[in-house]
């Protein structure tokens, strides 16, 4: 079961057992991530506007999820990235799953 989400800043890869974020700010190299889907506790997402880009947030035992804010800051965070709002990718977040 894979799949895989772009967003502005990175892309999201899920294999079936690992999460796989590849982060890239403007003027750097290319950053990855990865964590074991067992270990995830919660995730946070927060739509993109007009004005500012989206996130996704996974949760991680022993940590509270990132503070909110509404700039691109929370692209820092490594279990971050942002996306900018898609009519074609919320409603495929939102598609009842089988």
């Amino acid at each position: 079961m894979d799949m895989q989400v772009k967003g502005v800043l990175g892309e999201i890869y899920f294999d079936g057992e690992w999460i796989t974020i590849r982060k890239k700010a403007p003027g750097q190299r290319a950053q990855e991530f990865r964590l074991r889907a067992a270990d995830v506790t919660g995730t946070r997402h927060k739509p993109a506007s007009r004005l500012f880009h989206g996130y996704v947030q996974f949760v991680l035992p022993g940590s509270q999820p990132a503070p909110e804010k509404t700039t691109s800051g929370t692209a820092a965070d490594h279990r971050t990235t942002t996306h900018t709002a898609c009519p074609s990718a919320t409603a495929a977040t939102r598609r009842p799953r089988n």
